[in-house]
């Protein structure tokens, strides 16, 4: 998702998981490779969350990969969230911490 102002990177990562997320396991994500651009408009649902940079942890032995930990996400908004927003503002402070 790319912001109006600014195109030379996205404005945030969106995890869409239909079937819902593994709620007891964090999450490995890969945040260095090239992603599909969503070329259609994008509307925010109440099946939405946005993960904060408390969400996240560097693993320290893989470069350029971040965890997001789903049980503090589903603490905050329930377990019926299909679809995850994840800031590019948010890794950055997590990597920056």
């Amino acid at each position: 998702m790319y912001g109006l102002e600014d195109f030379s990177r996205p404005r945030a990562l969106v995890i869409e998981q239909r079937q819902g997320f593994n709620w007891n396991k964090p999450l490995n994500l890969n945040i260095e490779r090239n992603y599909k651009l969503h070329s259609s408009s994008f509307h925010r649902s109440r099946h939405d969350a946005t993960v904060l940079p408390g969400d996240l942890s560097l693993l320290p032995n893989r470069k350029g990969y971040v965890t997001i930990n789903l049980s503090r996400v589903a603490w905050r908004h329930g377990q019926s969230i299909t679809r995850l927003i994840l800031p590019m503002d948010a890794i950055d402070d997590a990597i920056n911490f």
